[in-house]
């Protein structure tokens, strides 16, 4: 991810987190709620989405949004439970993390080789 991308998340106040400097994708923290980005570098779009514990129902979380600039309103939307489209299903079926250090310890003890790190 593009080293302006995350100083702009960071500006925000936001903590950013990748397995590695190279992915396109991080995610980002108030402490304890998180949220996901993903760049398109083909077409220069964010994808936002939500972050929760996985399930068999809506998976470990919601796209929320796609657009071609963000700011704060925009990656605060990943922090959100559901988008308002989700059923009350999809919405009874999430749990979220219960802060950064909750998700990057589960998320570490699940994926051994791809360990999370705070950017700096």
């Amino acid at each position: 991810m593009d080293r302006a991308v995350i100083d702009l998340i960071k500006s925000f106040g936001f903590d950013v987190w990748m397995h590695k400097p190279s992915d396109r994708y991080a995610y980002y923290t108030d402490g304890t709620r998180i949220g996901y980005i993903e760049v398109d570098h083909r077409v220069t779009t964010y994808r936002i989405s939500t972050v929760h514990h996985p399930n068999r129902t809506t998976g470990t979380g919601f796209a929320m949004e796609e657009v071609y600039s963000i700011n704060k309103s925009v990656l605060e939307s990943g922090f959100d439970i559901a988008p308002p489209w989700a059923s009350d299903r999809d919405i009874e079926s999430v749990i979220k993390y219960h802060d950064i250090d909750d998700f990057v310890r589960q998320h570490n003890q699940r994926y051994l080789f791809l360990a999370l790190s705070k950017v700096t």
